[in-house]
């Protein structure tokens, strides 16, 4: 007897791969005095297990992420609250994952080998005492500065309208004039440019050319 993927001892014990197969089945065939056949074998692995999350909440917008548990294979699908996630690096105690959260809750990451899910791990997506919405805060940031990253957005949500307003008059003035690079002022507007899309105070408008 013969395993495509498994293996079989002499006494007809047979032994599922380490890794499910693409395919998800394995092909058995047994040779006798009259000719051979062939049995397709079904693979079922136990569910994957779920320990942790790293970082254990997301941000809204793009992250990136590790699991850590048991029983993942290169087959292994991931969800956070029904998307499916892409998965870039895998181990059988880890997954690295990537994805994009739209909306602030918590929301039940699983990870599937075939029909068997793990138990669900609940995973906090934004800031659960934001002073706004997602959405106000990014609409907010396209007005009040030159558009918003996660990071921003997150900011705003965490500190209100007022607050963001606060800490950016509380930030240093940052100059665009630098004596020795801008003899003339022909450098003023990219140096204007660089500090107000580089600069922490984002909405650009407290640089000064002075």
């Amino acid at each position: 007897m013969d395993a495509a993927a498994g293996s079989i001892t002499s006494a007809g014990l047979y032994t599922a791969p380490s890794s499910t197969p693409a395919s998800g089945t394995d092909t058995v065939t047994a040779t006798g005095p009259t000719g051979s056949g062939h049995a397709t074998v079904t693979l079922t692995y136990p569910p994957p297990a779920i320990t942790s999350l790293n970082p254990p909440s997301l941000p809204l917008g793009s992250f990136t992420a590790t699991i850590a548990g048991a029983g993942f294979t290169p087959q292994s699908t991931v969800l956070l609250g029904g998307t499916p996630l892409i998965l870039t690096a895998e181990a059988t105690t880890s997954l690295s994952v990537s994805g994009f959260a739209s909306t602030t809750g918590t929301v039940n990451l699983t990870v599937s080998n075939g029909s068997a899910s793990s138990a669900p791990l609940p995973v906090q997506v934004g800031n659960p005492k934001a002073l706004v919405s997602a959405a106000a805060a990014r609409r907010f940031l396209e007005q009040a500065a030159f558009g918003p990253s996660p990071s921003d957005a997150a900011n705003v949500q965490a500190l209100g309208f007022q607050g963001w307003l606060s800490q950016q008059f509380a930030m240093p003035q940052i100059s665009n004039y630098n004596a020795e690079a801008n003899l003339s002022q022909g450098g003023l507007p990219d140096q204007f440019l660089a500090n107000a899309v580089t600069n922490p105070t984002s909405c650009g408008k407290r640089s000064r050319s002075l």
